[in-house]
């Protein structure tokens, strides 16, 4: 990639060398006319890999900002440098737009539009061109139109090689078939004349495995009728729309008669393409399908006390450059015998390393460059992953867990962070949590539900605690949610950087009896096994907790007054949950509380994407009693499908 970032140069090559390497270069020319005289001046001015000046095998293609077909016309003021003009003459052939056509626009803002956007192909490149396509893209995503264009490998009369062919995989049924209800109506026809042409005397097995063979065969008939139609659709929705656009430009009278139906296509098409996204993303299965809801984002940010925000002193604290002791300390702190990262490296070797008089102010500023800058040495943006089991049948893989074996002095580096936000965060962390904090333990909590049980026990209290259960609470925290609750509580847009690159920019290997796997981009997830992890979780999910904590209609358990004491009432808060880590126990007074909590829960899963399990929620009688059919709770945890 140019310093500049408008041009972007890679190499393509046959995993069975069946053709010679094919250099691709995506470049991104100034809007403005002087500026990309300037720049496309200076790429032939300079070759470089980036855009040799004797183009072989090459495919160049982007945004070029001025119309190709006019380049050479003298009546036309040149929109690019003349030796530019001719380097793509001499060396290049338009691969969407033949000669003796007028080319598409690909650009459009408003009733505006023109060809701005290319592909060019060497004249020595050993593929012929199939199919070229100019796609309307709607305008929600781009102003730009998909320019496409399909190659086909010329291969020389000589070559016999046998090459390999890609199997199709494992069918898959689209779960948004579910909700067409011609589909629906289909299927249901499908099922009962399945039942109705069973005999007698057959297992149930055997019945249910030939209605799954019924769905499995209906869903692939309606998908391929579905997909044939939509296929249709498109190609026909877009000639029509080429053909309108053509009138246009032809006929620029006619444009207030031709824009209404060009606008009537386009919405047509926009729906087209989006109902193919989430199929794509269904397919894909590797990045974020739900999206976050920015409404309930602010919501439960809203509940937050102004206050509560990192003071400056904290702030140029977590900003303050790491020291050499800070680096020593963080090694002495890691536990001998750990696993290592994908380098091999375990802490021993590495404080070797670190302790080496000419490598120290080497390792130094590699983790300042980290801090400062998010240079992230490469090793770092790769990890292993292993599984480890957990309870329950282990050919289910929810229950596996997903342990990160991240490189130690990655590692270092992320416990010299925690370390610096622990010291810091204790004031942005509700008292009712312990965990990964300092000057907290877990006996706390302990002590103070046991002191409510025997006051609920002596006082025959109906107040329940309501057990939470996140599932894969680590696993699901979205970087978006994330890095908004970070700024909301003051952290640094470089700092909030540089957790989120390490975070979500890593490279995972798992790692499957010894085998590694391809590598996987992680989109999600704070690391398990990470330093960091624990008290970025701990700030993901203080949002939540407050907004409980918070809520003056959420009545929780109240404490008894001493008879001498000076405080009042209204000072006297009461005890409405209790966490440690991901795990909360929630006090609730009656099932008006049930009710509340139910809100804020649905408003932290549609912010943060958490998924709460009501079903796997277990409830206590905090005085120990038994919760009978006649209780005032029995109706609520039945219909919440709560445990008891």
């Amino acid at each position: 990639m140019s310093l500049c970032g408008r041009i972007i140069t890679t190499t393509i090559s046959h995993k069975s060398h069946l053709f010679s390497p094919v250099t691709v270069s995506v470049l991104y020319a100034p809007a403005s006319r002087k500026e990309r005289y300037s720049f496309l001046a200076d790429l032939l001015n300079y070759p470089s890999a980036l855009l040799p000046s004797t183009p072989v095998n090459h495919i160049l293609m982007g945004d070029l900002n001025y119309t190709y077909s006019q380049h050479l016309s003298p009546h036309h003021l040149r929109q690019a440098p003349i030796q530019w003009l001719q380097y793509i003459e001499d060396h290049f052939v338009d691969g969407v737009t033949p000669p003796d056509q007028a080319a598409q626009p690909t650009f459009c803002r408003g009733v505006q539009s023109s060809c701005i956007d290319f592909i060019f192909l060497s004249k020595d490149l050993p593929f012929v061109p199939r199919t070229a396509n100019v796609t309307y893209i709607q305008p929600v995503w781009t102003d730009h139109f998909m320019v496409s264009i399909q190659l086909e490998y010329n291969s020389p009369p000589t070559d016999t090689t046998d090459h390999p062919t890609v199997g199709k995989g494992l069918w898959r049924a689209n779960p948004l078939l579910a909700s067409n209800k011609d589909f629906c109506a289909a299927l249901k026809h499908a099922l009962s004349n399945t039942v109705s042409s069973f005999i007698d005397g057959l297992v149930a097995s055997y019945k249910w495995e030939t209605l799954k063979a019924t769905t499995k065969k209906v869903a692939q008939s309606f998908s391929r009728k579905q997909a044939s139609s939509y296929k249709q659709a498109k190609t026909l929705l877009q000639n029509k729309l080429a053909s309108l656009r053509k009138k246009t430009i032809l006929f620029p009278e006619q444009v207030p008669e031709l824009q209404p139906l060009v606008n009537v296509v386009e919405r047509q098409l926009a729906d087209i393409q989006q109902y193919h996204v989430e199929i794509l993303a269904l397919r894909s299965g590797i990045r974020w399908r739900e999206l976050i809801d920015h409404d309930a984002i602010e919501s439960l940010l809203s509940g937050l006390p102004s206050s509560l925000r990192l003071s400056s002193i904290d702030q140029n604290s977590l900003s303050s450059p790491i020291v050499f002791d800070d680096i020593l300390e963080g090694v002495a702190r890691c536990p001998s015998r750990s696993s290592p990262g994908t380098d091999g490296l375990p802490y021993e070797l590495l404080r070797l390393i670190i302790t080496h008089p000419e490598c120290r102010d080497i390792a130094l500023t590699v983790y300042n460059d980290v801090l400062s800058h998010g240079i992230f040495p490469l090793s770092w943006l790769e990890t292993s992953v292993s599984l480890i089991p957990k309870k329950g049948s282990l050919s289910d893989l929810k229950n596996w867990r997903p342990i990160s074996l991240i490189n130690t002095d990655a590692k270092v580096f992320t416990r010299i962070l925690s370390a610096k936000i622990i010291s810091c965060v204790d004031d942005l962390i509700t008292p009712y949590k312990s965990g990964f904090l300092r000057h907290r333990f877990i006996a706390d909590n302990g002590l103070l539900m046991k002191l409510v049980m025997d006051y609920a026990k002596s006082t025959n209290s109906k107040a329940l605690g309501l057990l939470l259960d996140q599932e894969k609470a680590y696993d699901r925290v979205h970087p978006d949610y994330l890095q908004k609750v970070l700024t909301h509580f003051g952290f640094s847009p470089s700092f909030i950087q540089s957790v989120l690159d390490l975070f979500f920019g890593t490279q995972l290997l798992l790692n499957i009896n010894g085998f590694l796997s391809n590598p996987v981009h992680q989109q999600r997830r704070l690391l398990q096994g990470d330093p960091l992890s624990p008290v970025l979780f701990n700030l993901a999910f203080e949002p939540l907790l407050r907004k409980i904590l918070n809520d003056l209609l959420y009545n929780g358990f109240s404490t008894p007054r001493a008879p001498s004491s000076c405080i009042s009432d209204d000072h006297l808060q009461p005890i409405k949950l209790l966490a440690y880590a991901d795990d909360v126990l929630c006090l609730l007074k009656d099932p008006s509380d049930l009710t509340r909590l139910q809100t804020h829960l649905d408003t932290y899963s549609q912010a943060s994407k958490a998924k709460v399990n009501f079903h796997k929620m277990e409830a206590l009688s905090l005085s120990g009693s038994r919760i009978t059919p006649s209780s005032i709770w029995h109706g609520s945890l039945l219909s919440h499908r709560i445990s008891h």
